[in-house]
């Protein structure tokens, strides 16, 4: 086995400047006599400069990083990154091909479950989902009025005590920075006309207490972001998250996103949907992204349980020695974190906000890169 092999990547540079360390610190705490002493200072000497020669190839010419071939994982995402944006059916044939690649998809095909259709967030969908994010965190009730009219397809939010004309004026402003939103504009009805007519924010907070007074808003023209809008964000913010922390520890990793299935011919009927699906070496994460209200009256919390455990039995029948892990990912804002917690007790998920994710998932896969 090359040295190359036994690391996920070296970086010849830093190794060579990692040993000439090591050797100081050997020449400082050793006590030895004048000749491999002398023969040490000699070596430290002719690593630095072997670092130096090595570095200057890296910087001007080409970088002196080897990688290893077999990272299957990583494989397949740089496949899935070459894929268009939006929905992607699974029986086109890319995405099919993906299938039969992928060492997660294939498992989860072999174990009884046909995939439908995944969706791949564009860059700019990211970008988009950041913004919706802070805006969620430090303004939600403001956002969350957004996301309600934007949910109803209502393209309008109505002035009130609770949704006051500047701080919606400052939301709508960031939104229209960030891309989501076209245009925007306060309005006030005119009751002899019976029609609306655009006025300035500063004349929109003195009329307000006395005349019907609103903020008209249209979403940027781009595919797909009323369902990022309505929820889709969080979906997209908790790929980031993961995606990050893997890349910049040079992780072997995949990760798929809305990924659409159902069950296999001879089995009950059962469509669903995973929002992430994740694996590093022998570790699996599936990640459920809730961004409205959950209800226990609508079957929300059993039907996530049952796919955690339609999951689990999936890998434990086809792929021994899988570490399985199923996060939901909840809007704190709209819900109770003790009720969530007792109503995922004696279930395969546990529930997190979207600020305990990373955290989490440093918790999960480590903060360094291990062999695969």
């Amino acid at each position: 086995m090359s040295e190359a092999s036994m690391f996920d990547s070296l970086d010849i540079v830093t190794a060579t400047r990692r040993i000439g360390v090591r050797v100081e610190e050997f020449l400082s705490t050793l006590q030895i006599g004048a000749k491999p002493k002398g023969n040490l200072e000699r070596a430290r000497e002719l690593i630095a400069e072997a670092a130096a020669l090595l570095e200057e190839v890296d910087r001007d010419f080409v970088p002196l990083v080897l990688r290893r071939r077999d990272r299957p994982l990583s494989d397949c995402r740089a496949v899935w990154a070459a894929l268009p944006a939006g929905r992607l059916p699974a029986k086109e044939p890319p995405v099919k091909s993906l299938i039969d690649k992928s060492p997660t998809l294939s498992t989860m095909y072999r174990g009884g479950l046909n995939f439908i259709d995944f969706c791949r967030f564009a860059k700019e969908d990211l970008d988009r989902a950041s913004v919706i994010a802070e805006l969620f965190d430090s303004r939600h009730p403001y956002w969350d009025e957004f996301r309600t009219a934007v949910t109803q397809n209502r393209p309008w939010i109505k002035f009130s005590p609770t949704f006051e004309v500047a701080p919606a004026v400052q939301i709508a402003t960031l939104l229209r920075a960030g891309g989501i939103l076209e245009t925007f504009r306060c309005e006030v009805f005119v009751k002899r006309d019976s029609t609306w007519a655009a006025i300035d924010d500063k004349k929109a907070r003195a009329l307000l207490e006395k005349f019907r007074v609103r903020l008209m808003f249209a979403l940027a023209p781009v595919p797909q972001l009323t369902t990022l809008v309505s929820g889709d964000w969080l979906t997209a913010v908790s790929l980031k998250i993961v995606a990050d922390h893997l890349e910049r520890n040079d992780f072997d990793f995949e990760v798929y996103s809305k990924v659409g299935y159902e069950t296999a011919e001879g089995l009950r009927k059962v469509r669903g949907d995973f929002d992430l699906l994740v694996r590093s070496h022998q570790k699996v994460l599936a990640v459920e992204c809730k961004s409205g209200r959950l209800d226990a009256s609508r079957g929300d919390f059993e039907e996530m349980a049952a796919k955690a455990e339609r999951l689990s039995q999936v890998f434990a029948l086809n792929q021994a020695g899988i570490e399985l892990t199923y996060w939901l990912v909840f809007n704190h804002h709209l819900n109770d974190r003790d009720e969530i917690q007792s109503r995922l007790k004696g279930t395969r998920l546990e529930g997190l906000t979207l600020e305990e994710l990373r955290g989490k998932v440093i918790t999960q896969f480590g903060a360094t890169r291990t062999a695969g």
